[in-house]
């Protein structure tokens, strides 16, 4: 039987009850029926009452499909035994004495699970008192003056109504703790959803409201970077940026770990090149080895292919973590991103792996290191900073990919970290995604930007580095003056932030397409502090051109108009 779970367990409780109490009453008829028919070589009264019965009960499992008033259901059950037994027990003589009294004896602990308390009782009354008249009967018959019928008679009697009682009570207790433990169960599952819902609400707001003001931190830092300043404003403005990333990099911990937890996190696999991975980490964390006088080299076996499918964002998140924190704990020598293919349960799988010669790790620091705010020891958490996030997410993110990360590590000669996922080659005709490097530093076209913000910083922000790409910009804080700008002026790109008093941004890009003339098809960008999984996707299916998150940088925005401007081209093209 199909049984709807939104229903609740209580209904599906009775909808199990009543289906087998059913099936089992049709069996029985039916097993009677063939008993009687070999017993007495014809067809009596008796197999007609038992085919009637088992129809109907047949008819009752098919109507529960579509009809679940259960209190009817009980009352038809109770009617039909009644009735069944009356004429067995009057047509035959029997009285008390009829083969259907151990059903009507267990039928109202059937009935305190179909329906209400008061009903199992009133139908509980009526089966004592139908036993009286059953005892009446048999009475009545000639045996009945003899004094062992008529004492065996009386027991019989007594015996069926002590045990309806005691199936009544029984039953009255089964049902009524059981449908308060569904009830709790119900009431907790509600809940559960409730603080799942309330959790997701709080890490969307505190995804936004932390990463709006960093915004104006690292995107106003990043900006003045770009300007004349002396030795000391340039160590400061780095300080300051430092300070700034390293509270990112918290959020973003914090933010994933959450994520995670919650399931909500999803790993998309796309097409990427594995080697461009590794040598944009290189040049990325070049400098800082330098400057601590350590030599980065990466080596990619050449069977490693070309493309391959992955999620090649939290691949990046995971061996970009291992390198920061390679070059974060070694204070001399060097350290190497190395990458390989290798057969594992006869399957191929990719091995990345970080090694650096730094302090080690001893083998109680190795078996606690993964765990979630674990470091080495307090003096390095302390020296280093850090939440202690960072390799428990890497490790959850592996898993997730059907792989893993582990350590070997010495204590004074260094650590050797192992990214191991299932390597799955790409088809040449997919398109490579990830960075492109080259589109950061090339030349882009003089463009008229139309940036939509409520808050000043974050329009300062934008206009600094639309500024530096060398091209002009007008700033708005709402989705009506946005409208107003688009309705008198032309703009090749409008930078739209997502929440905003008044007409939100998703509310103002509606109205924008159905605007007038040539600007109800200009790209919109959506501008926002919210950064968590599937945010993109969702903003892209309603309607948005691309994506931006905040804190903006600047190659990311380069890259982003980068992006625009081909696929505009594309689309002239076609």
């Amino acid at each position: 039987m199909t049984i709807d779970p939104s229903e609740g367990a209580t209904n599906v409780l009775r909808a199990r009850a009543l289906y087998a109490f059913c099936w089992t009453v049709i069996g029985a008829q039916t097993v009677n029926i063939v008993v009687l028919t070999r017993t007495f070589g014809r067809w009596e009264i008796d197999q007609t009452i038992a085919l009637t019965a088992a129809l109907i009960m047949l008819g009752m499992v098919l109507c529960l499909r579509y009809f679940k008033i259960y209190s009817a259901y009980s009352l038809l059950i109770t009617a039909l035994c009644l009735i069944s037994s009356f004429f067995t027990a009057v047509l035959s003589g029997t009285g008390i004495n009829t083969s259907l009294i151990p059903l009507l004896v267990l039928l109202p602990m059937l009935n305190c699970f179909l329906a209400t308390r008061r009903i199992a009782w009133i139908c509980s009354a009526v089966i004592v008192t139908y036993f009286l008249v059953l005892y009446n009967i048999s009475m009545g018959s000639a045996e009945a003056e003899l004094a062992v019928y008529a004492q065996r008679t009386a027991q019989r009697t007594l015996q069926a109504i002590i045990g309806t009682m005691i199936a009544t009570i029984m039953g009255t207790i089964f049902a009524t703790n059981t449908y308060r433990a569904f009830r709790w169960l119900e009431q907790g599952i509600v809940r559960a959803r409730e603080a799942e819902h309330a959790k997701s609400e709080f890490l969307a707001s505190m995804s936004h409201e932390l990463r709006t003001p960093l915004n104006g931190v690292l995107g106003l830092t990043e900006a003045l970077e770009n300007t004349k300043l002396d030795d000391e404003q340039r160590r400061l403005l780095r300080t300051v940026q430092s300070s700034g990333r390293s509270l990112l990099h918290i959020v973003n911990d914090i933010l994933d770990l959450s994520k995670i937890e919650a399931n909500k996190l999803a790993i998309v696999e796309t097409p990427f090149a594995p080697r461009s991975l590794l040598y944009d980490l290189q040049q990325m964390w070049q400098p800082a080895a330098a400057k601590k006088g350590l030599d980065l080299h990466v080596d990619v076996d050449d069977a490693v292919p070309a493309t391959i499918k992955g999620d090649d964002f939290r691949i990046r998140q995971i061996v970009d973590n291992l390198v920061s924190n390679g070059l974060k704990f070694t204070t001399e020598g060097s350290l190497t991103i190395a990458m390989k293919v290798d057969w594992i349960d006869a399957a191929e799988h990719l091995l990345v792996t970080v090694t650096d010669t730094g302090m080690g790790l001893s083998e109680e620091q190795q078996a606690r290191i993964f765990g979630a705010f674990e470091q080495a020891t307090v003096d390095i958490a302390k020296a280093h900073g850090g939440t202690g996030l960072g390799l428990s997410i890497c490790r959850r993110l592996a898993e997730m990919m059907d792989g893993s990360l582990s350590v070997t590590s010495t204590e004074g000669t260094g650590s050797t970290f192992t990214l191991r996922f299932p390597l799955k080659i790409s088809s040449t005709e997919e398109t490579v995604t990830g960075p492109d490097m080259e589109a950061a530093v090339a030349p882009l076209p003089s463009l008229h930007i139309l940036v939509v913000d409520d808050n000043a910083i974050n329009q300062m922000v934008a206009e600094q580095f639309i500024k530096a790409m060398g091209m002009t910009s007008k700033s708005v804080s709402s989705g009506i003056d946005c409208l107003a700008a688009l309705s008198v002026g032309r703009y090749d790109v409008v930078l739209m932030d997502k929440h905003m008093p008044g007409l939100s941004g998703l509310d103002t890009l509606r109205q924008i397409r159905d605007l007038p003339g040539p600007m109800r098809d200009v790209p919109v960008v959506a501008c926002t502090a919210d950064a968590l999984a599937g945010e993109r996707e969702a903003l892209i299916q309603q309607g948005f051109t691309e994506y931006l998150s905040k804190p903006l940088t600047g190659i990311a925005m380069r890259q982003m108009m980068h992006t625009l401007i081909h696929d505009r081209a594309v689309l002239k093209a076609a």
